[in-house]
């Protein structure tokens, strides 16, 4: 083997040895990326869900906040503070119809509607008072279900 030759062979060798360490180089910084952009997806993903149960969390902990102040069933006597409270918890209820799911929904919905019913016993029966207490125990009810389904969606308890 001549000088030229061996010239050549050494060459020849340190662009395949050169070469193929730049394809290493480039693959490993190809799954270094691949790896980045998956961590961010996932992380993005992540906050997406926390942002989300955040905002569940702060509508439904107003809507609850607006049916707290509900009076108690024998203290409904004033018509026009059941009417005024009725609209703050209709604003409320809004809020959580947008980020509900189906079955906090359906809750919301029935509790709504319970609401909606005792209004009525208010203000056509105002001397029967079995019906008002029968109306106020359906929305105590209805107010349990919709508690644990917002719960229940937010994580804090099981089904």
């Amino acid at each position: 083997m001549t000088f030229a030759e061996t010239l050549a062979a050494v060459v020849v060798g340190g662009l395949l040895t050169g070469g193929l360490t730049l394809l290493g180089v480039w693959f490993t910084a190809k799954k270094a990326a691949e790896a980045a952009e998956a961590a961010d997806a996932r992380r993005d993903a992540a906050e997406q869900l926390r942002w989300t149960r955040d905002q569940k969390l702060a509508a439904y902990s107003a809507f609850i906040a607006e049916t707290d102040a509900w009076p108690d069933s024998d203290q409904v006597t004033d018509a026009d503070a059941v009417v005024a409270l009725v609209k703050k918890i209709a604003a409320s209820y809004t809020h959580v119809k947008l980020l509900a799911s189906v079955e906090v929904d359906a809750a919301s919905s029935a509790y709504f509607n319970r609401q909606m019913e005792l209004m009525r016993t208010l203000k056509q029966s105002p001397r029967e008072r079995a019906v008002q207490v029968a109306s106020a125990r359906n929305l105590r009810d209805a107010y349990v279900a919709l508690l644990h389904a917002m719960r229940r969606e937010i994580g804090v308890e099981s089904s």
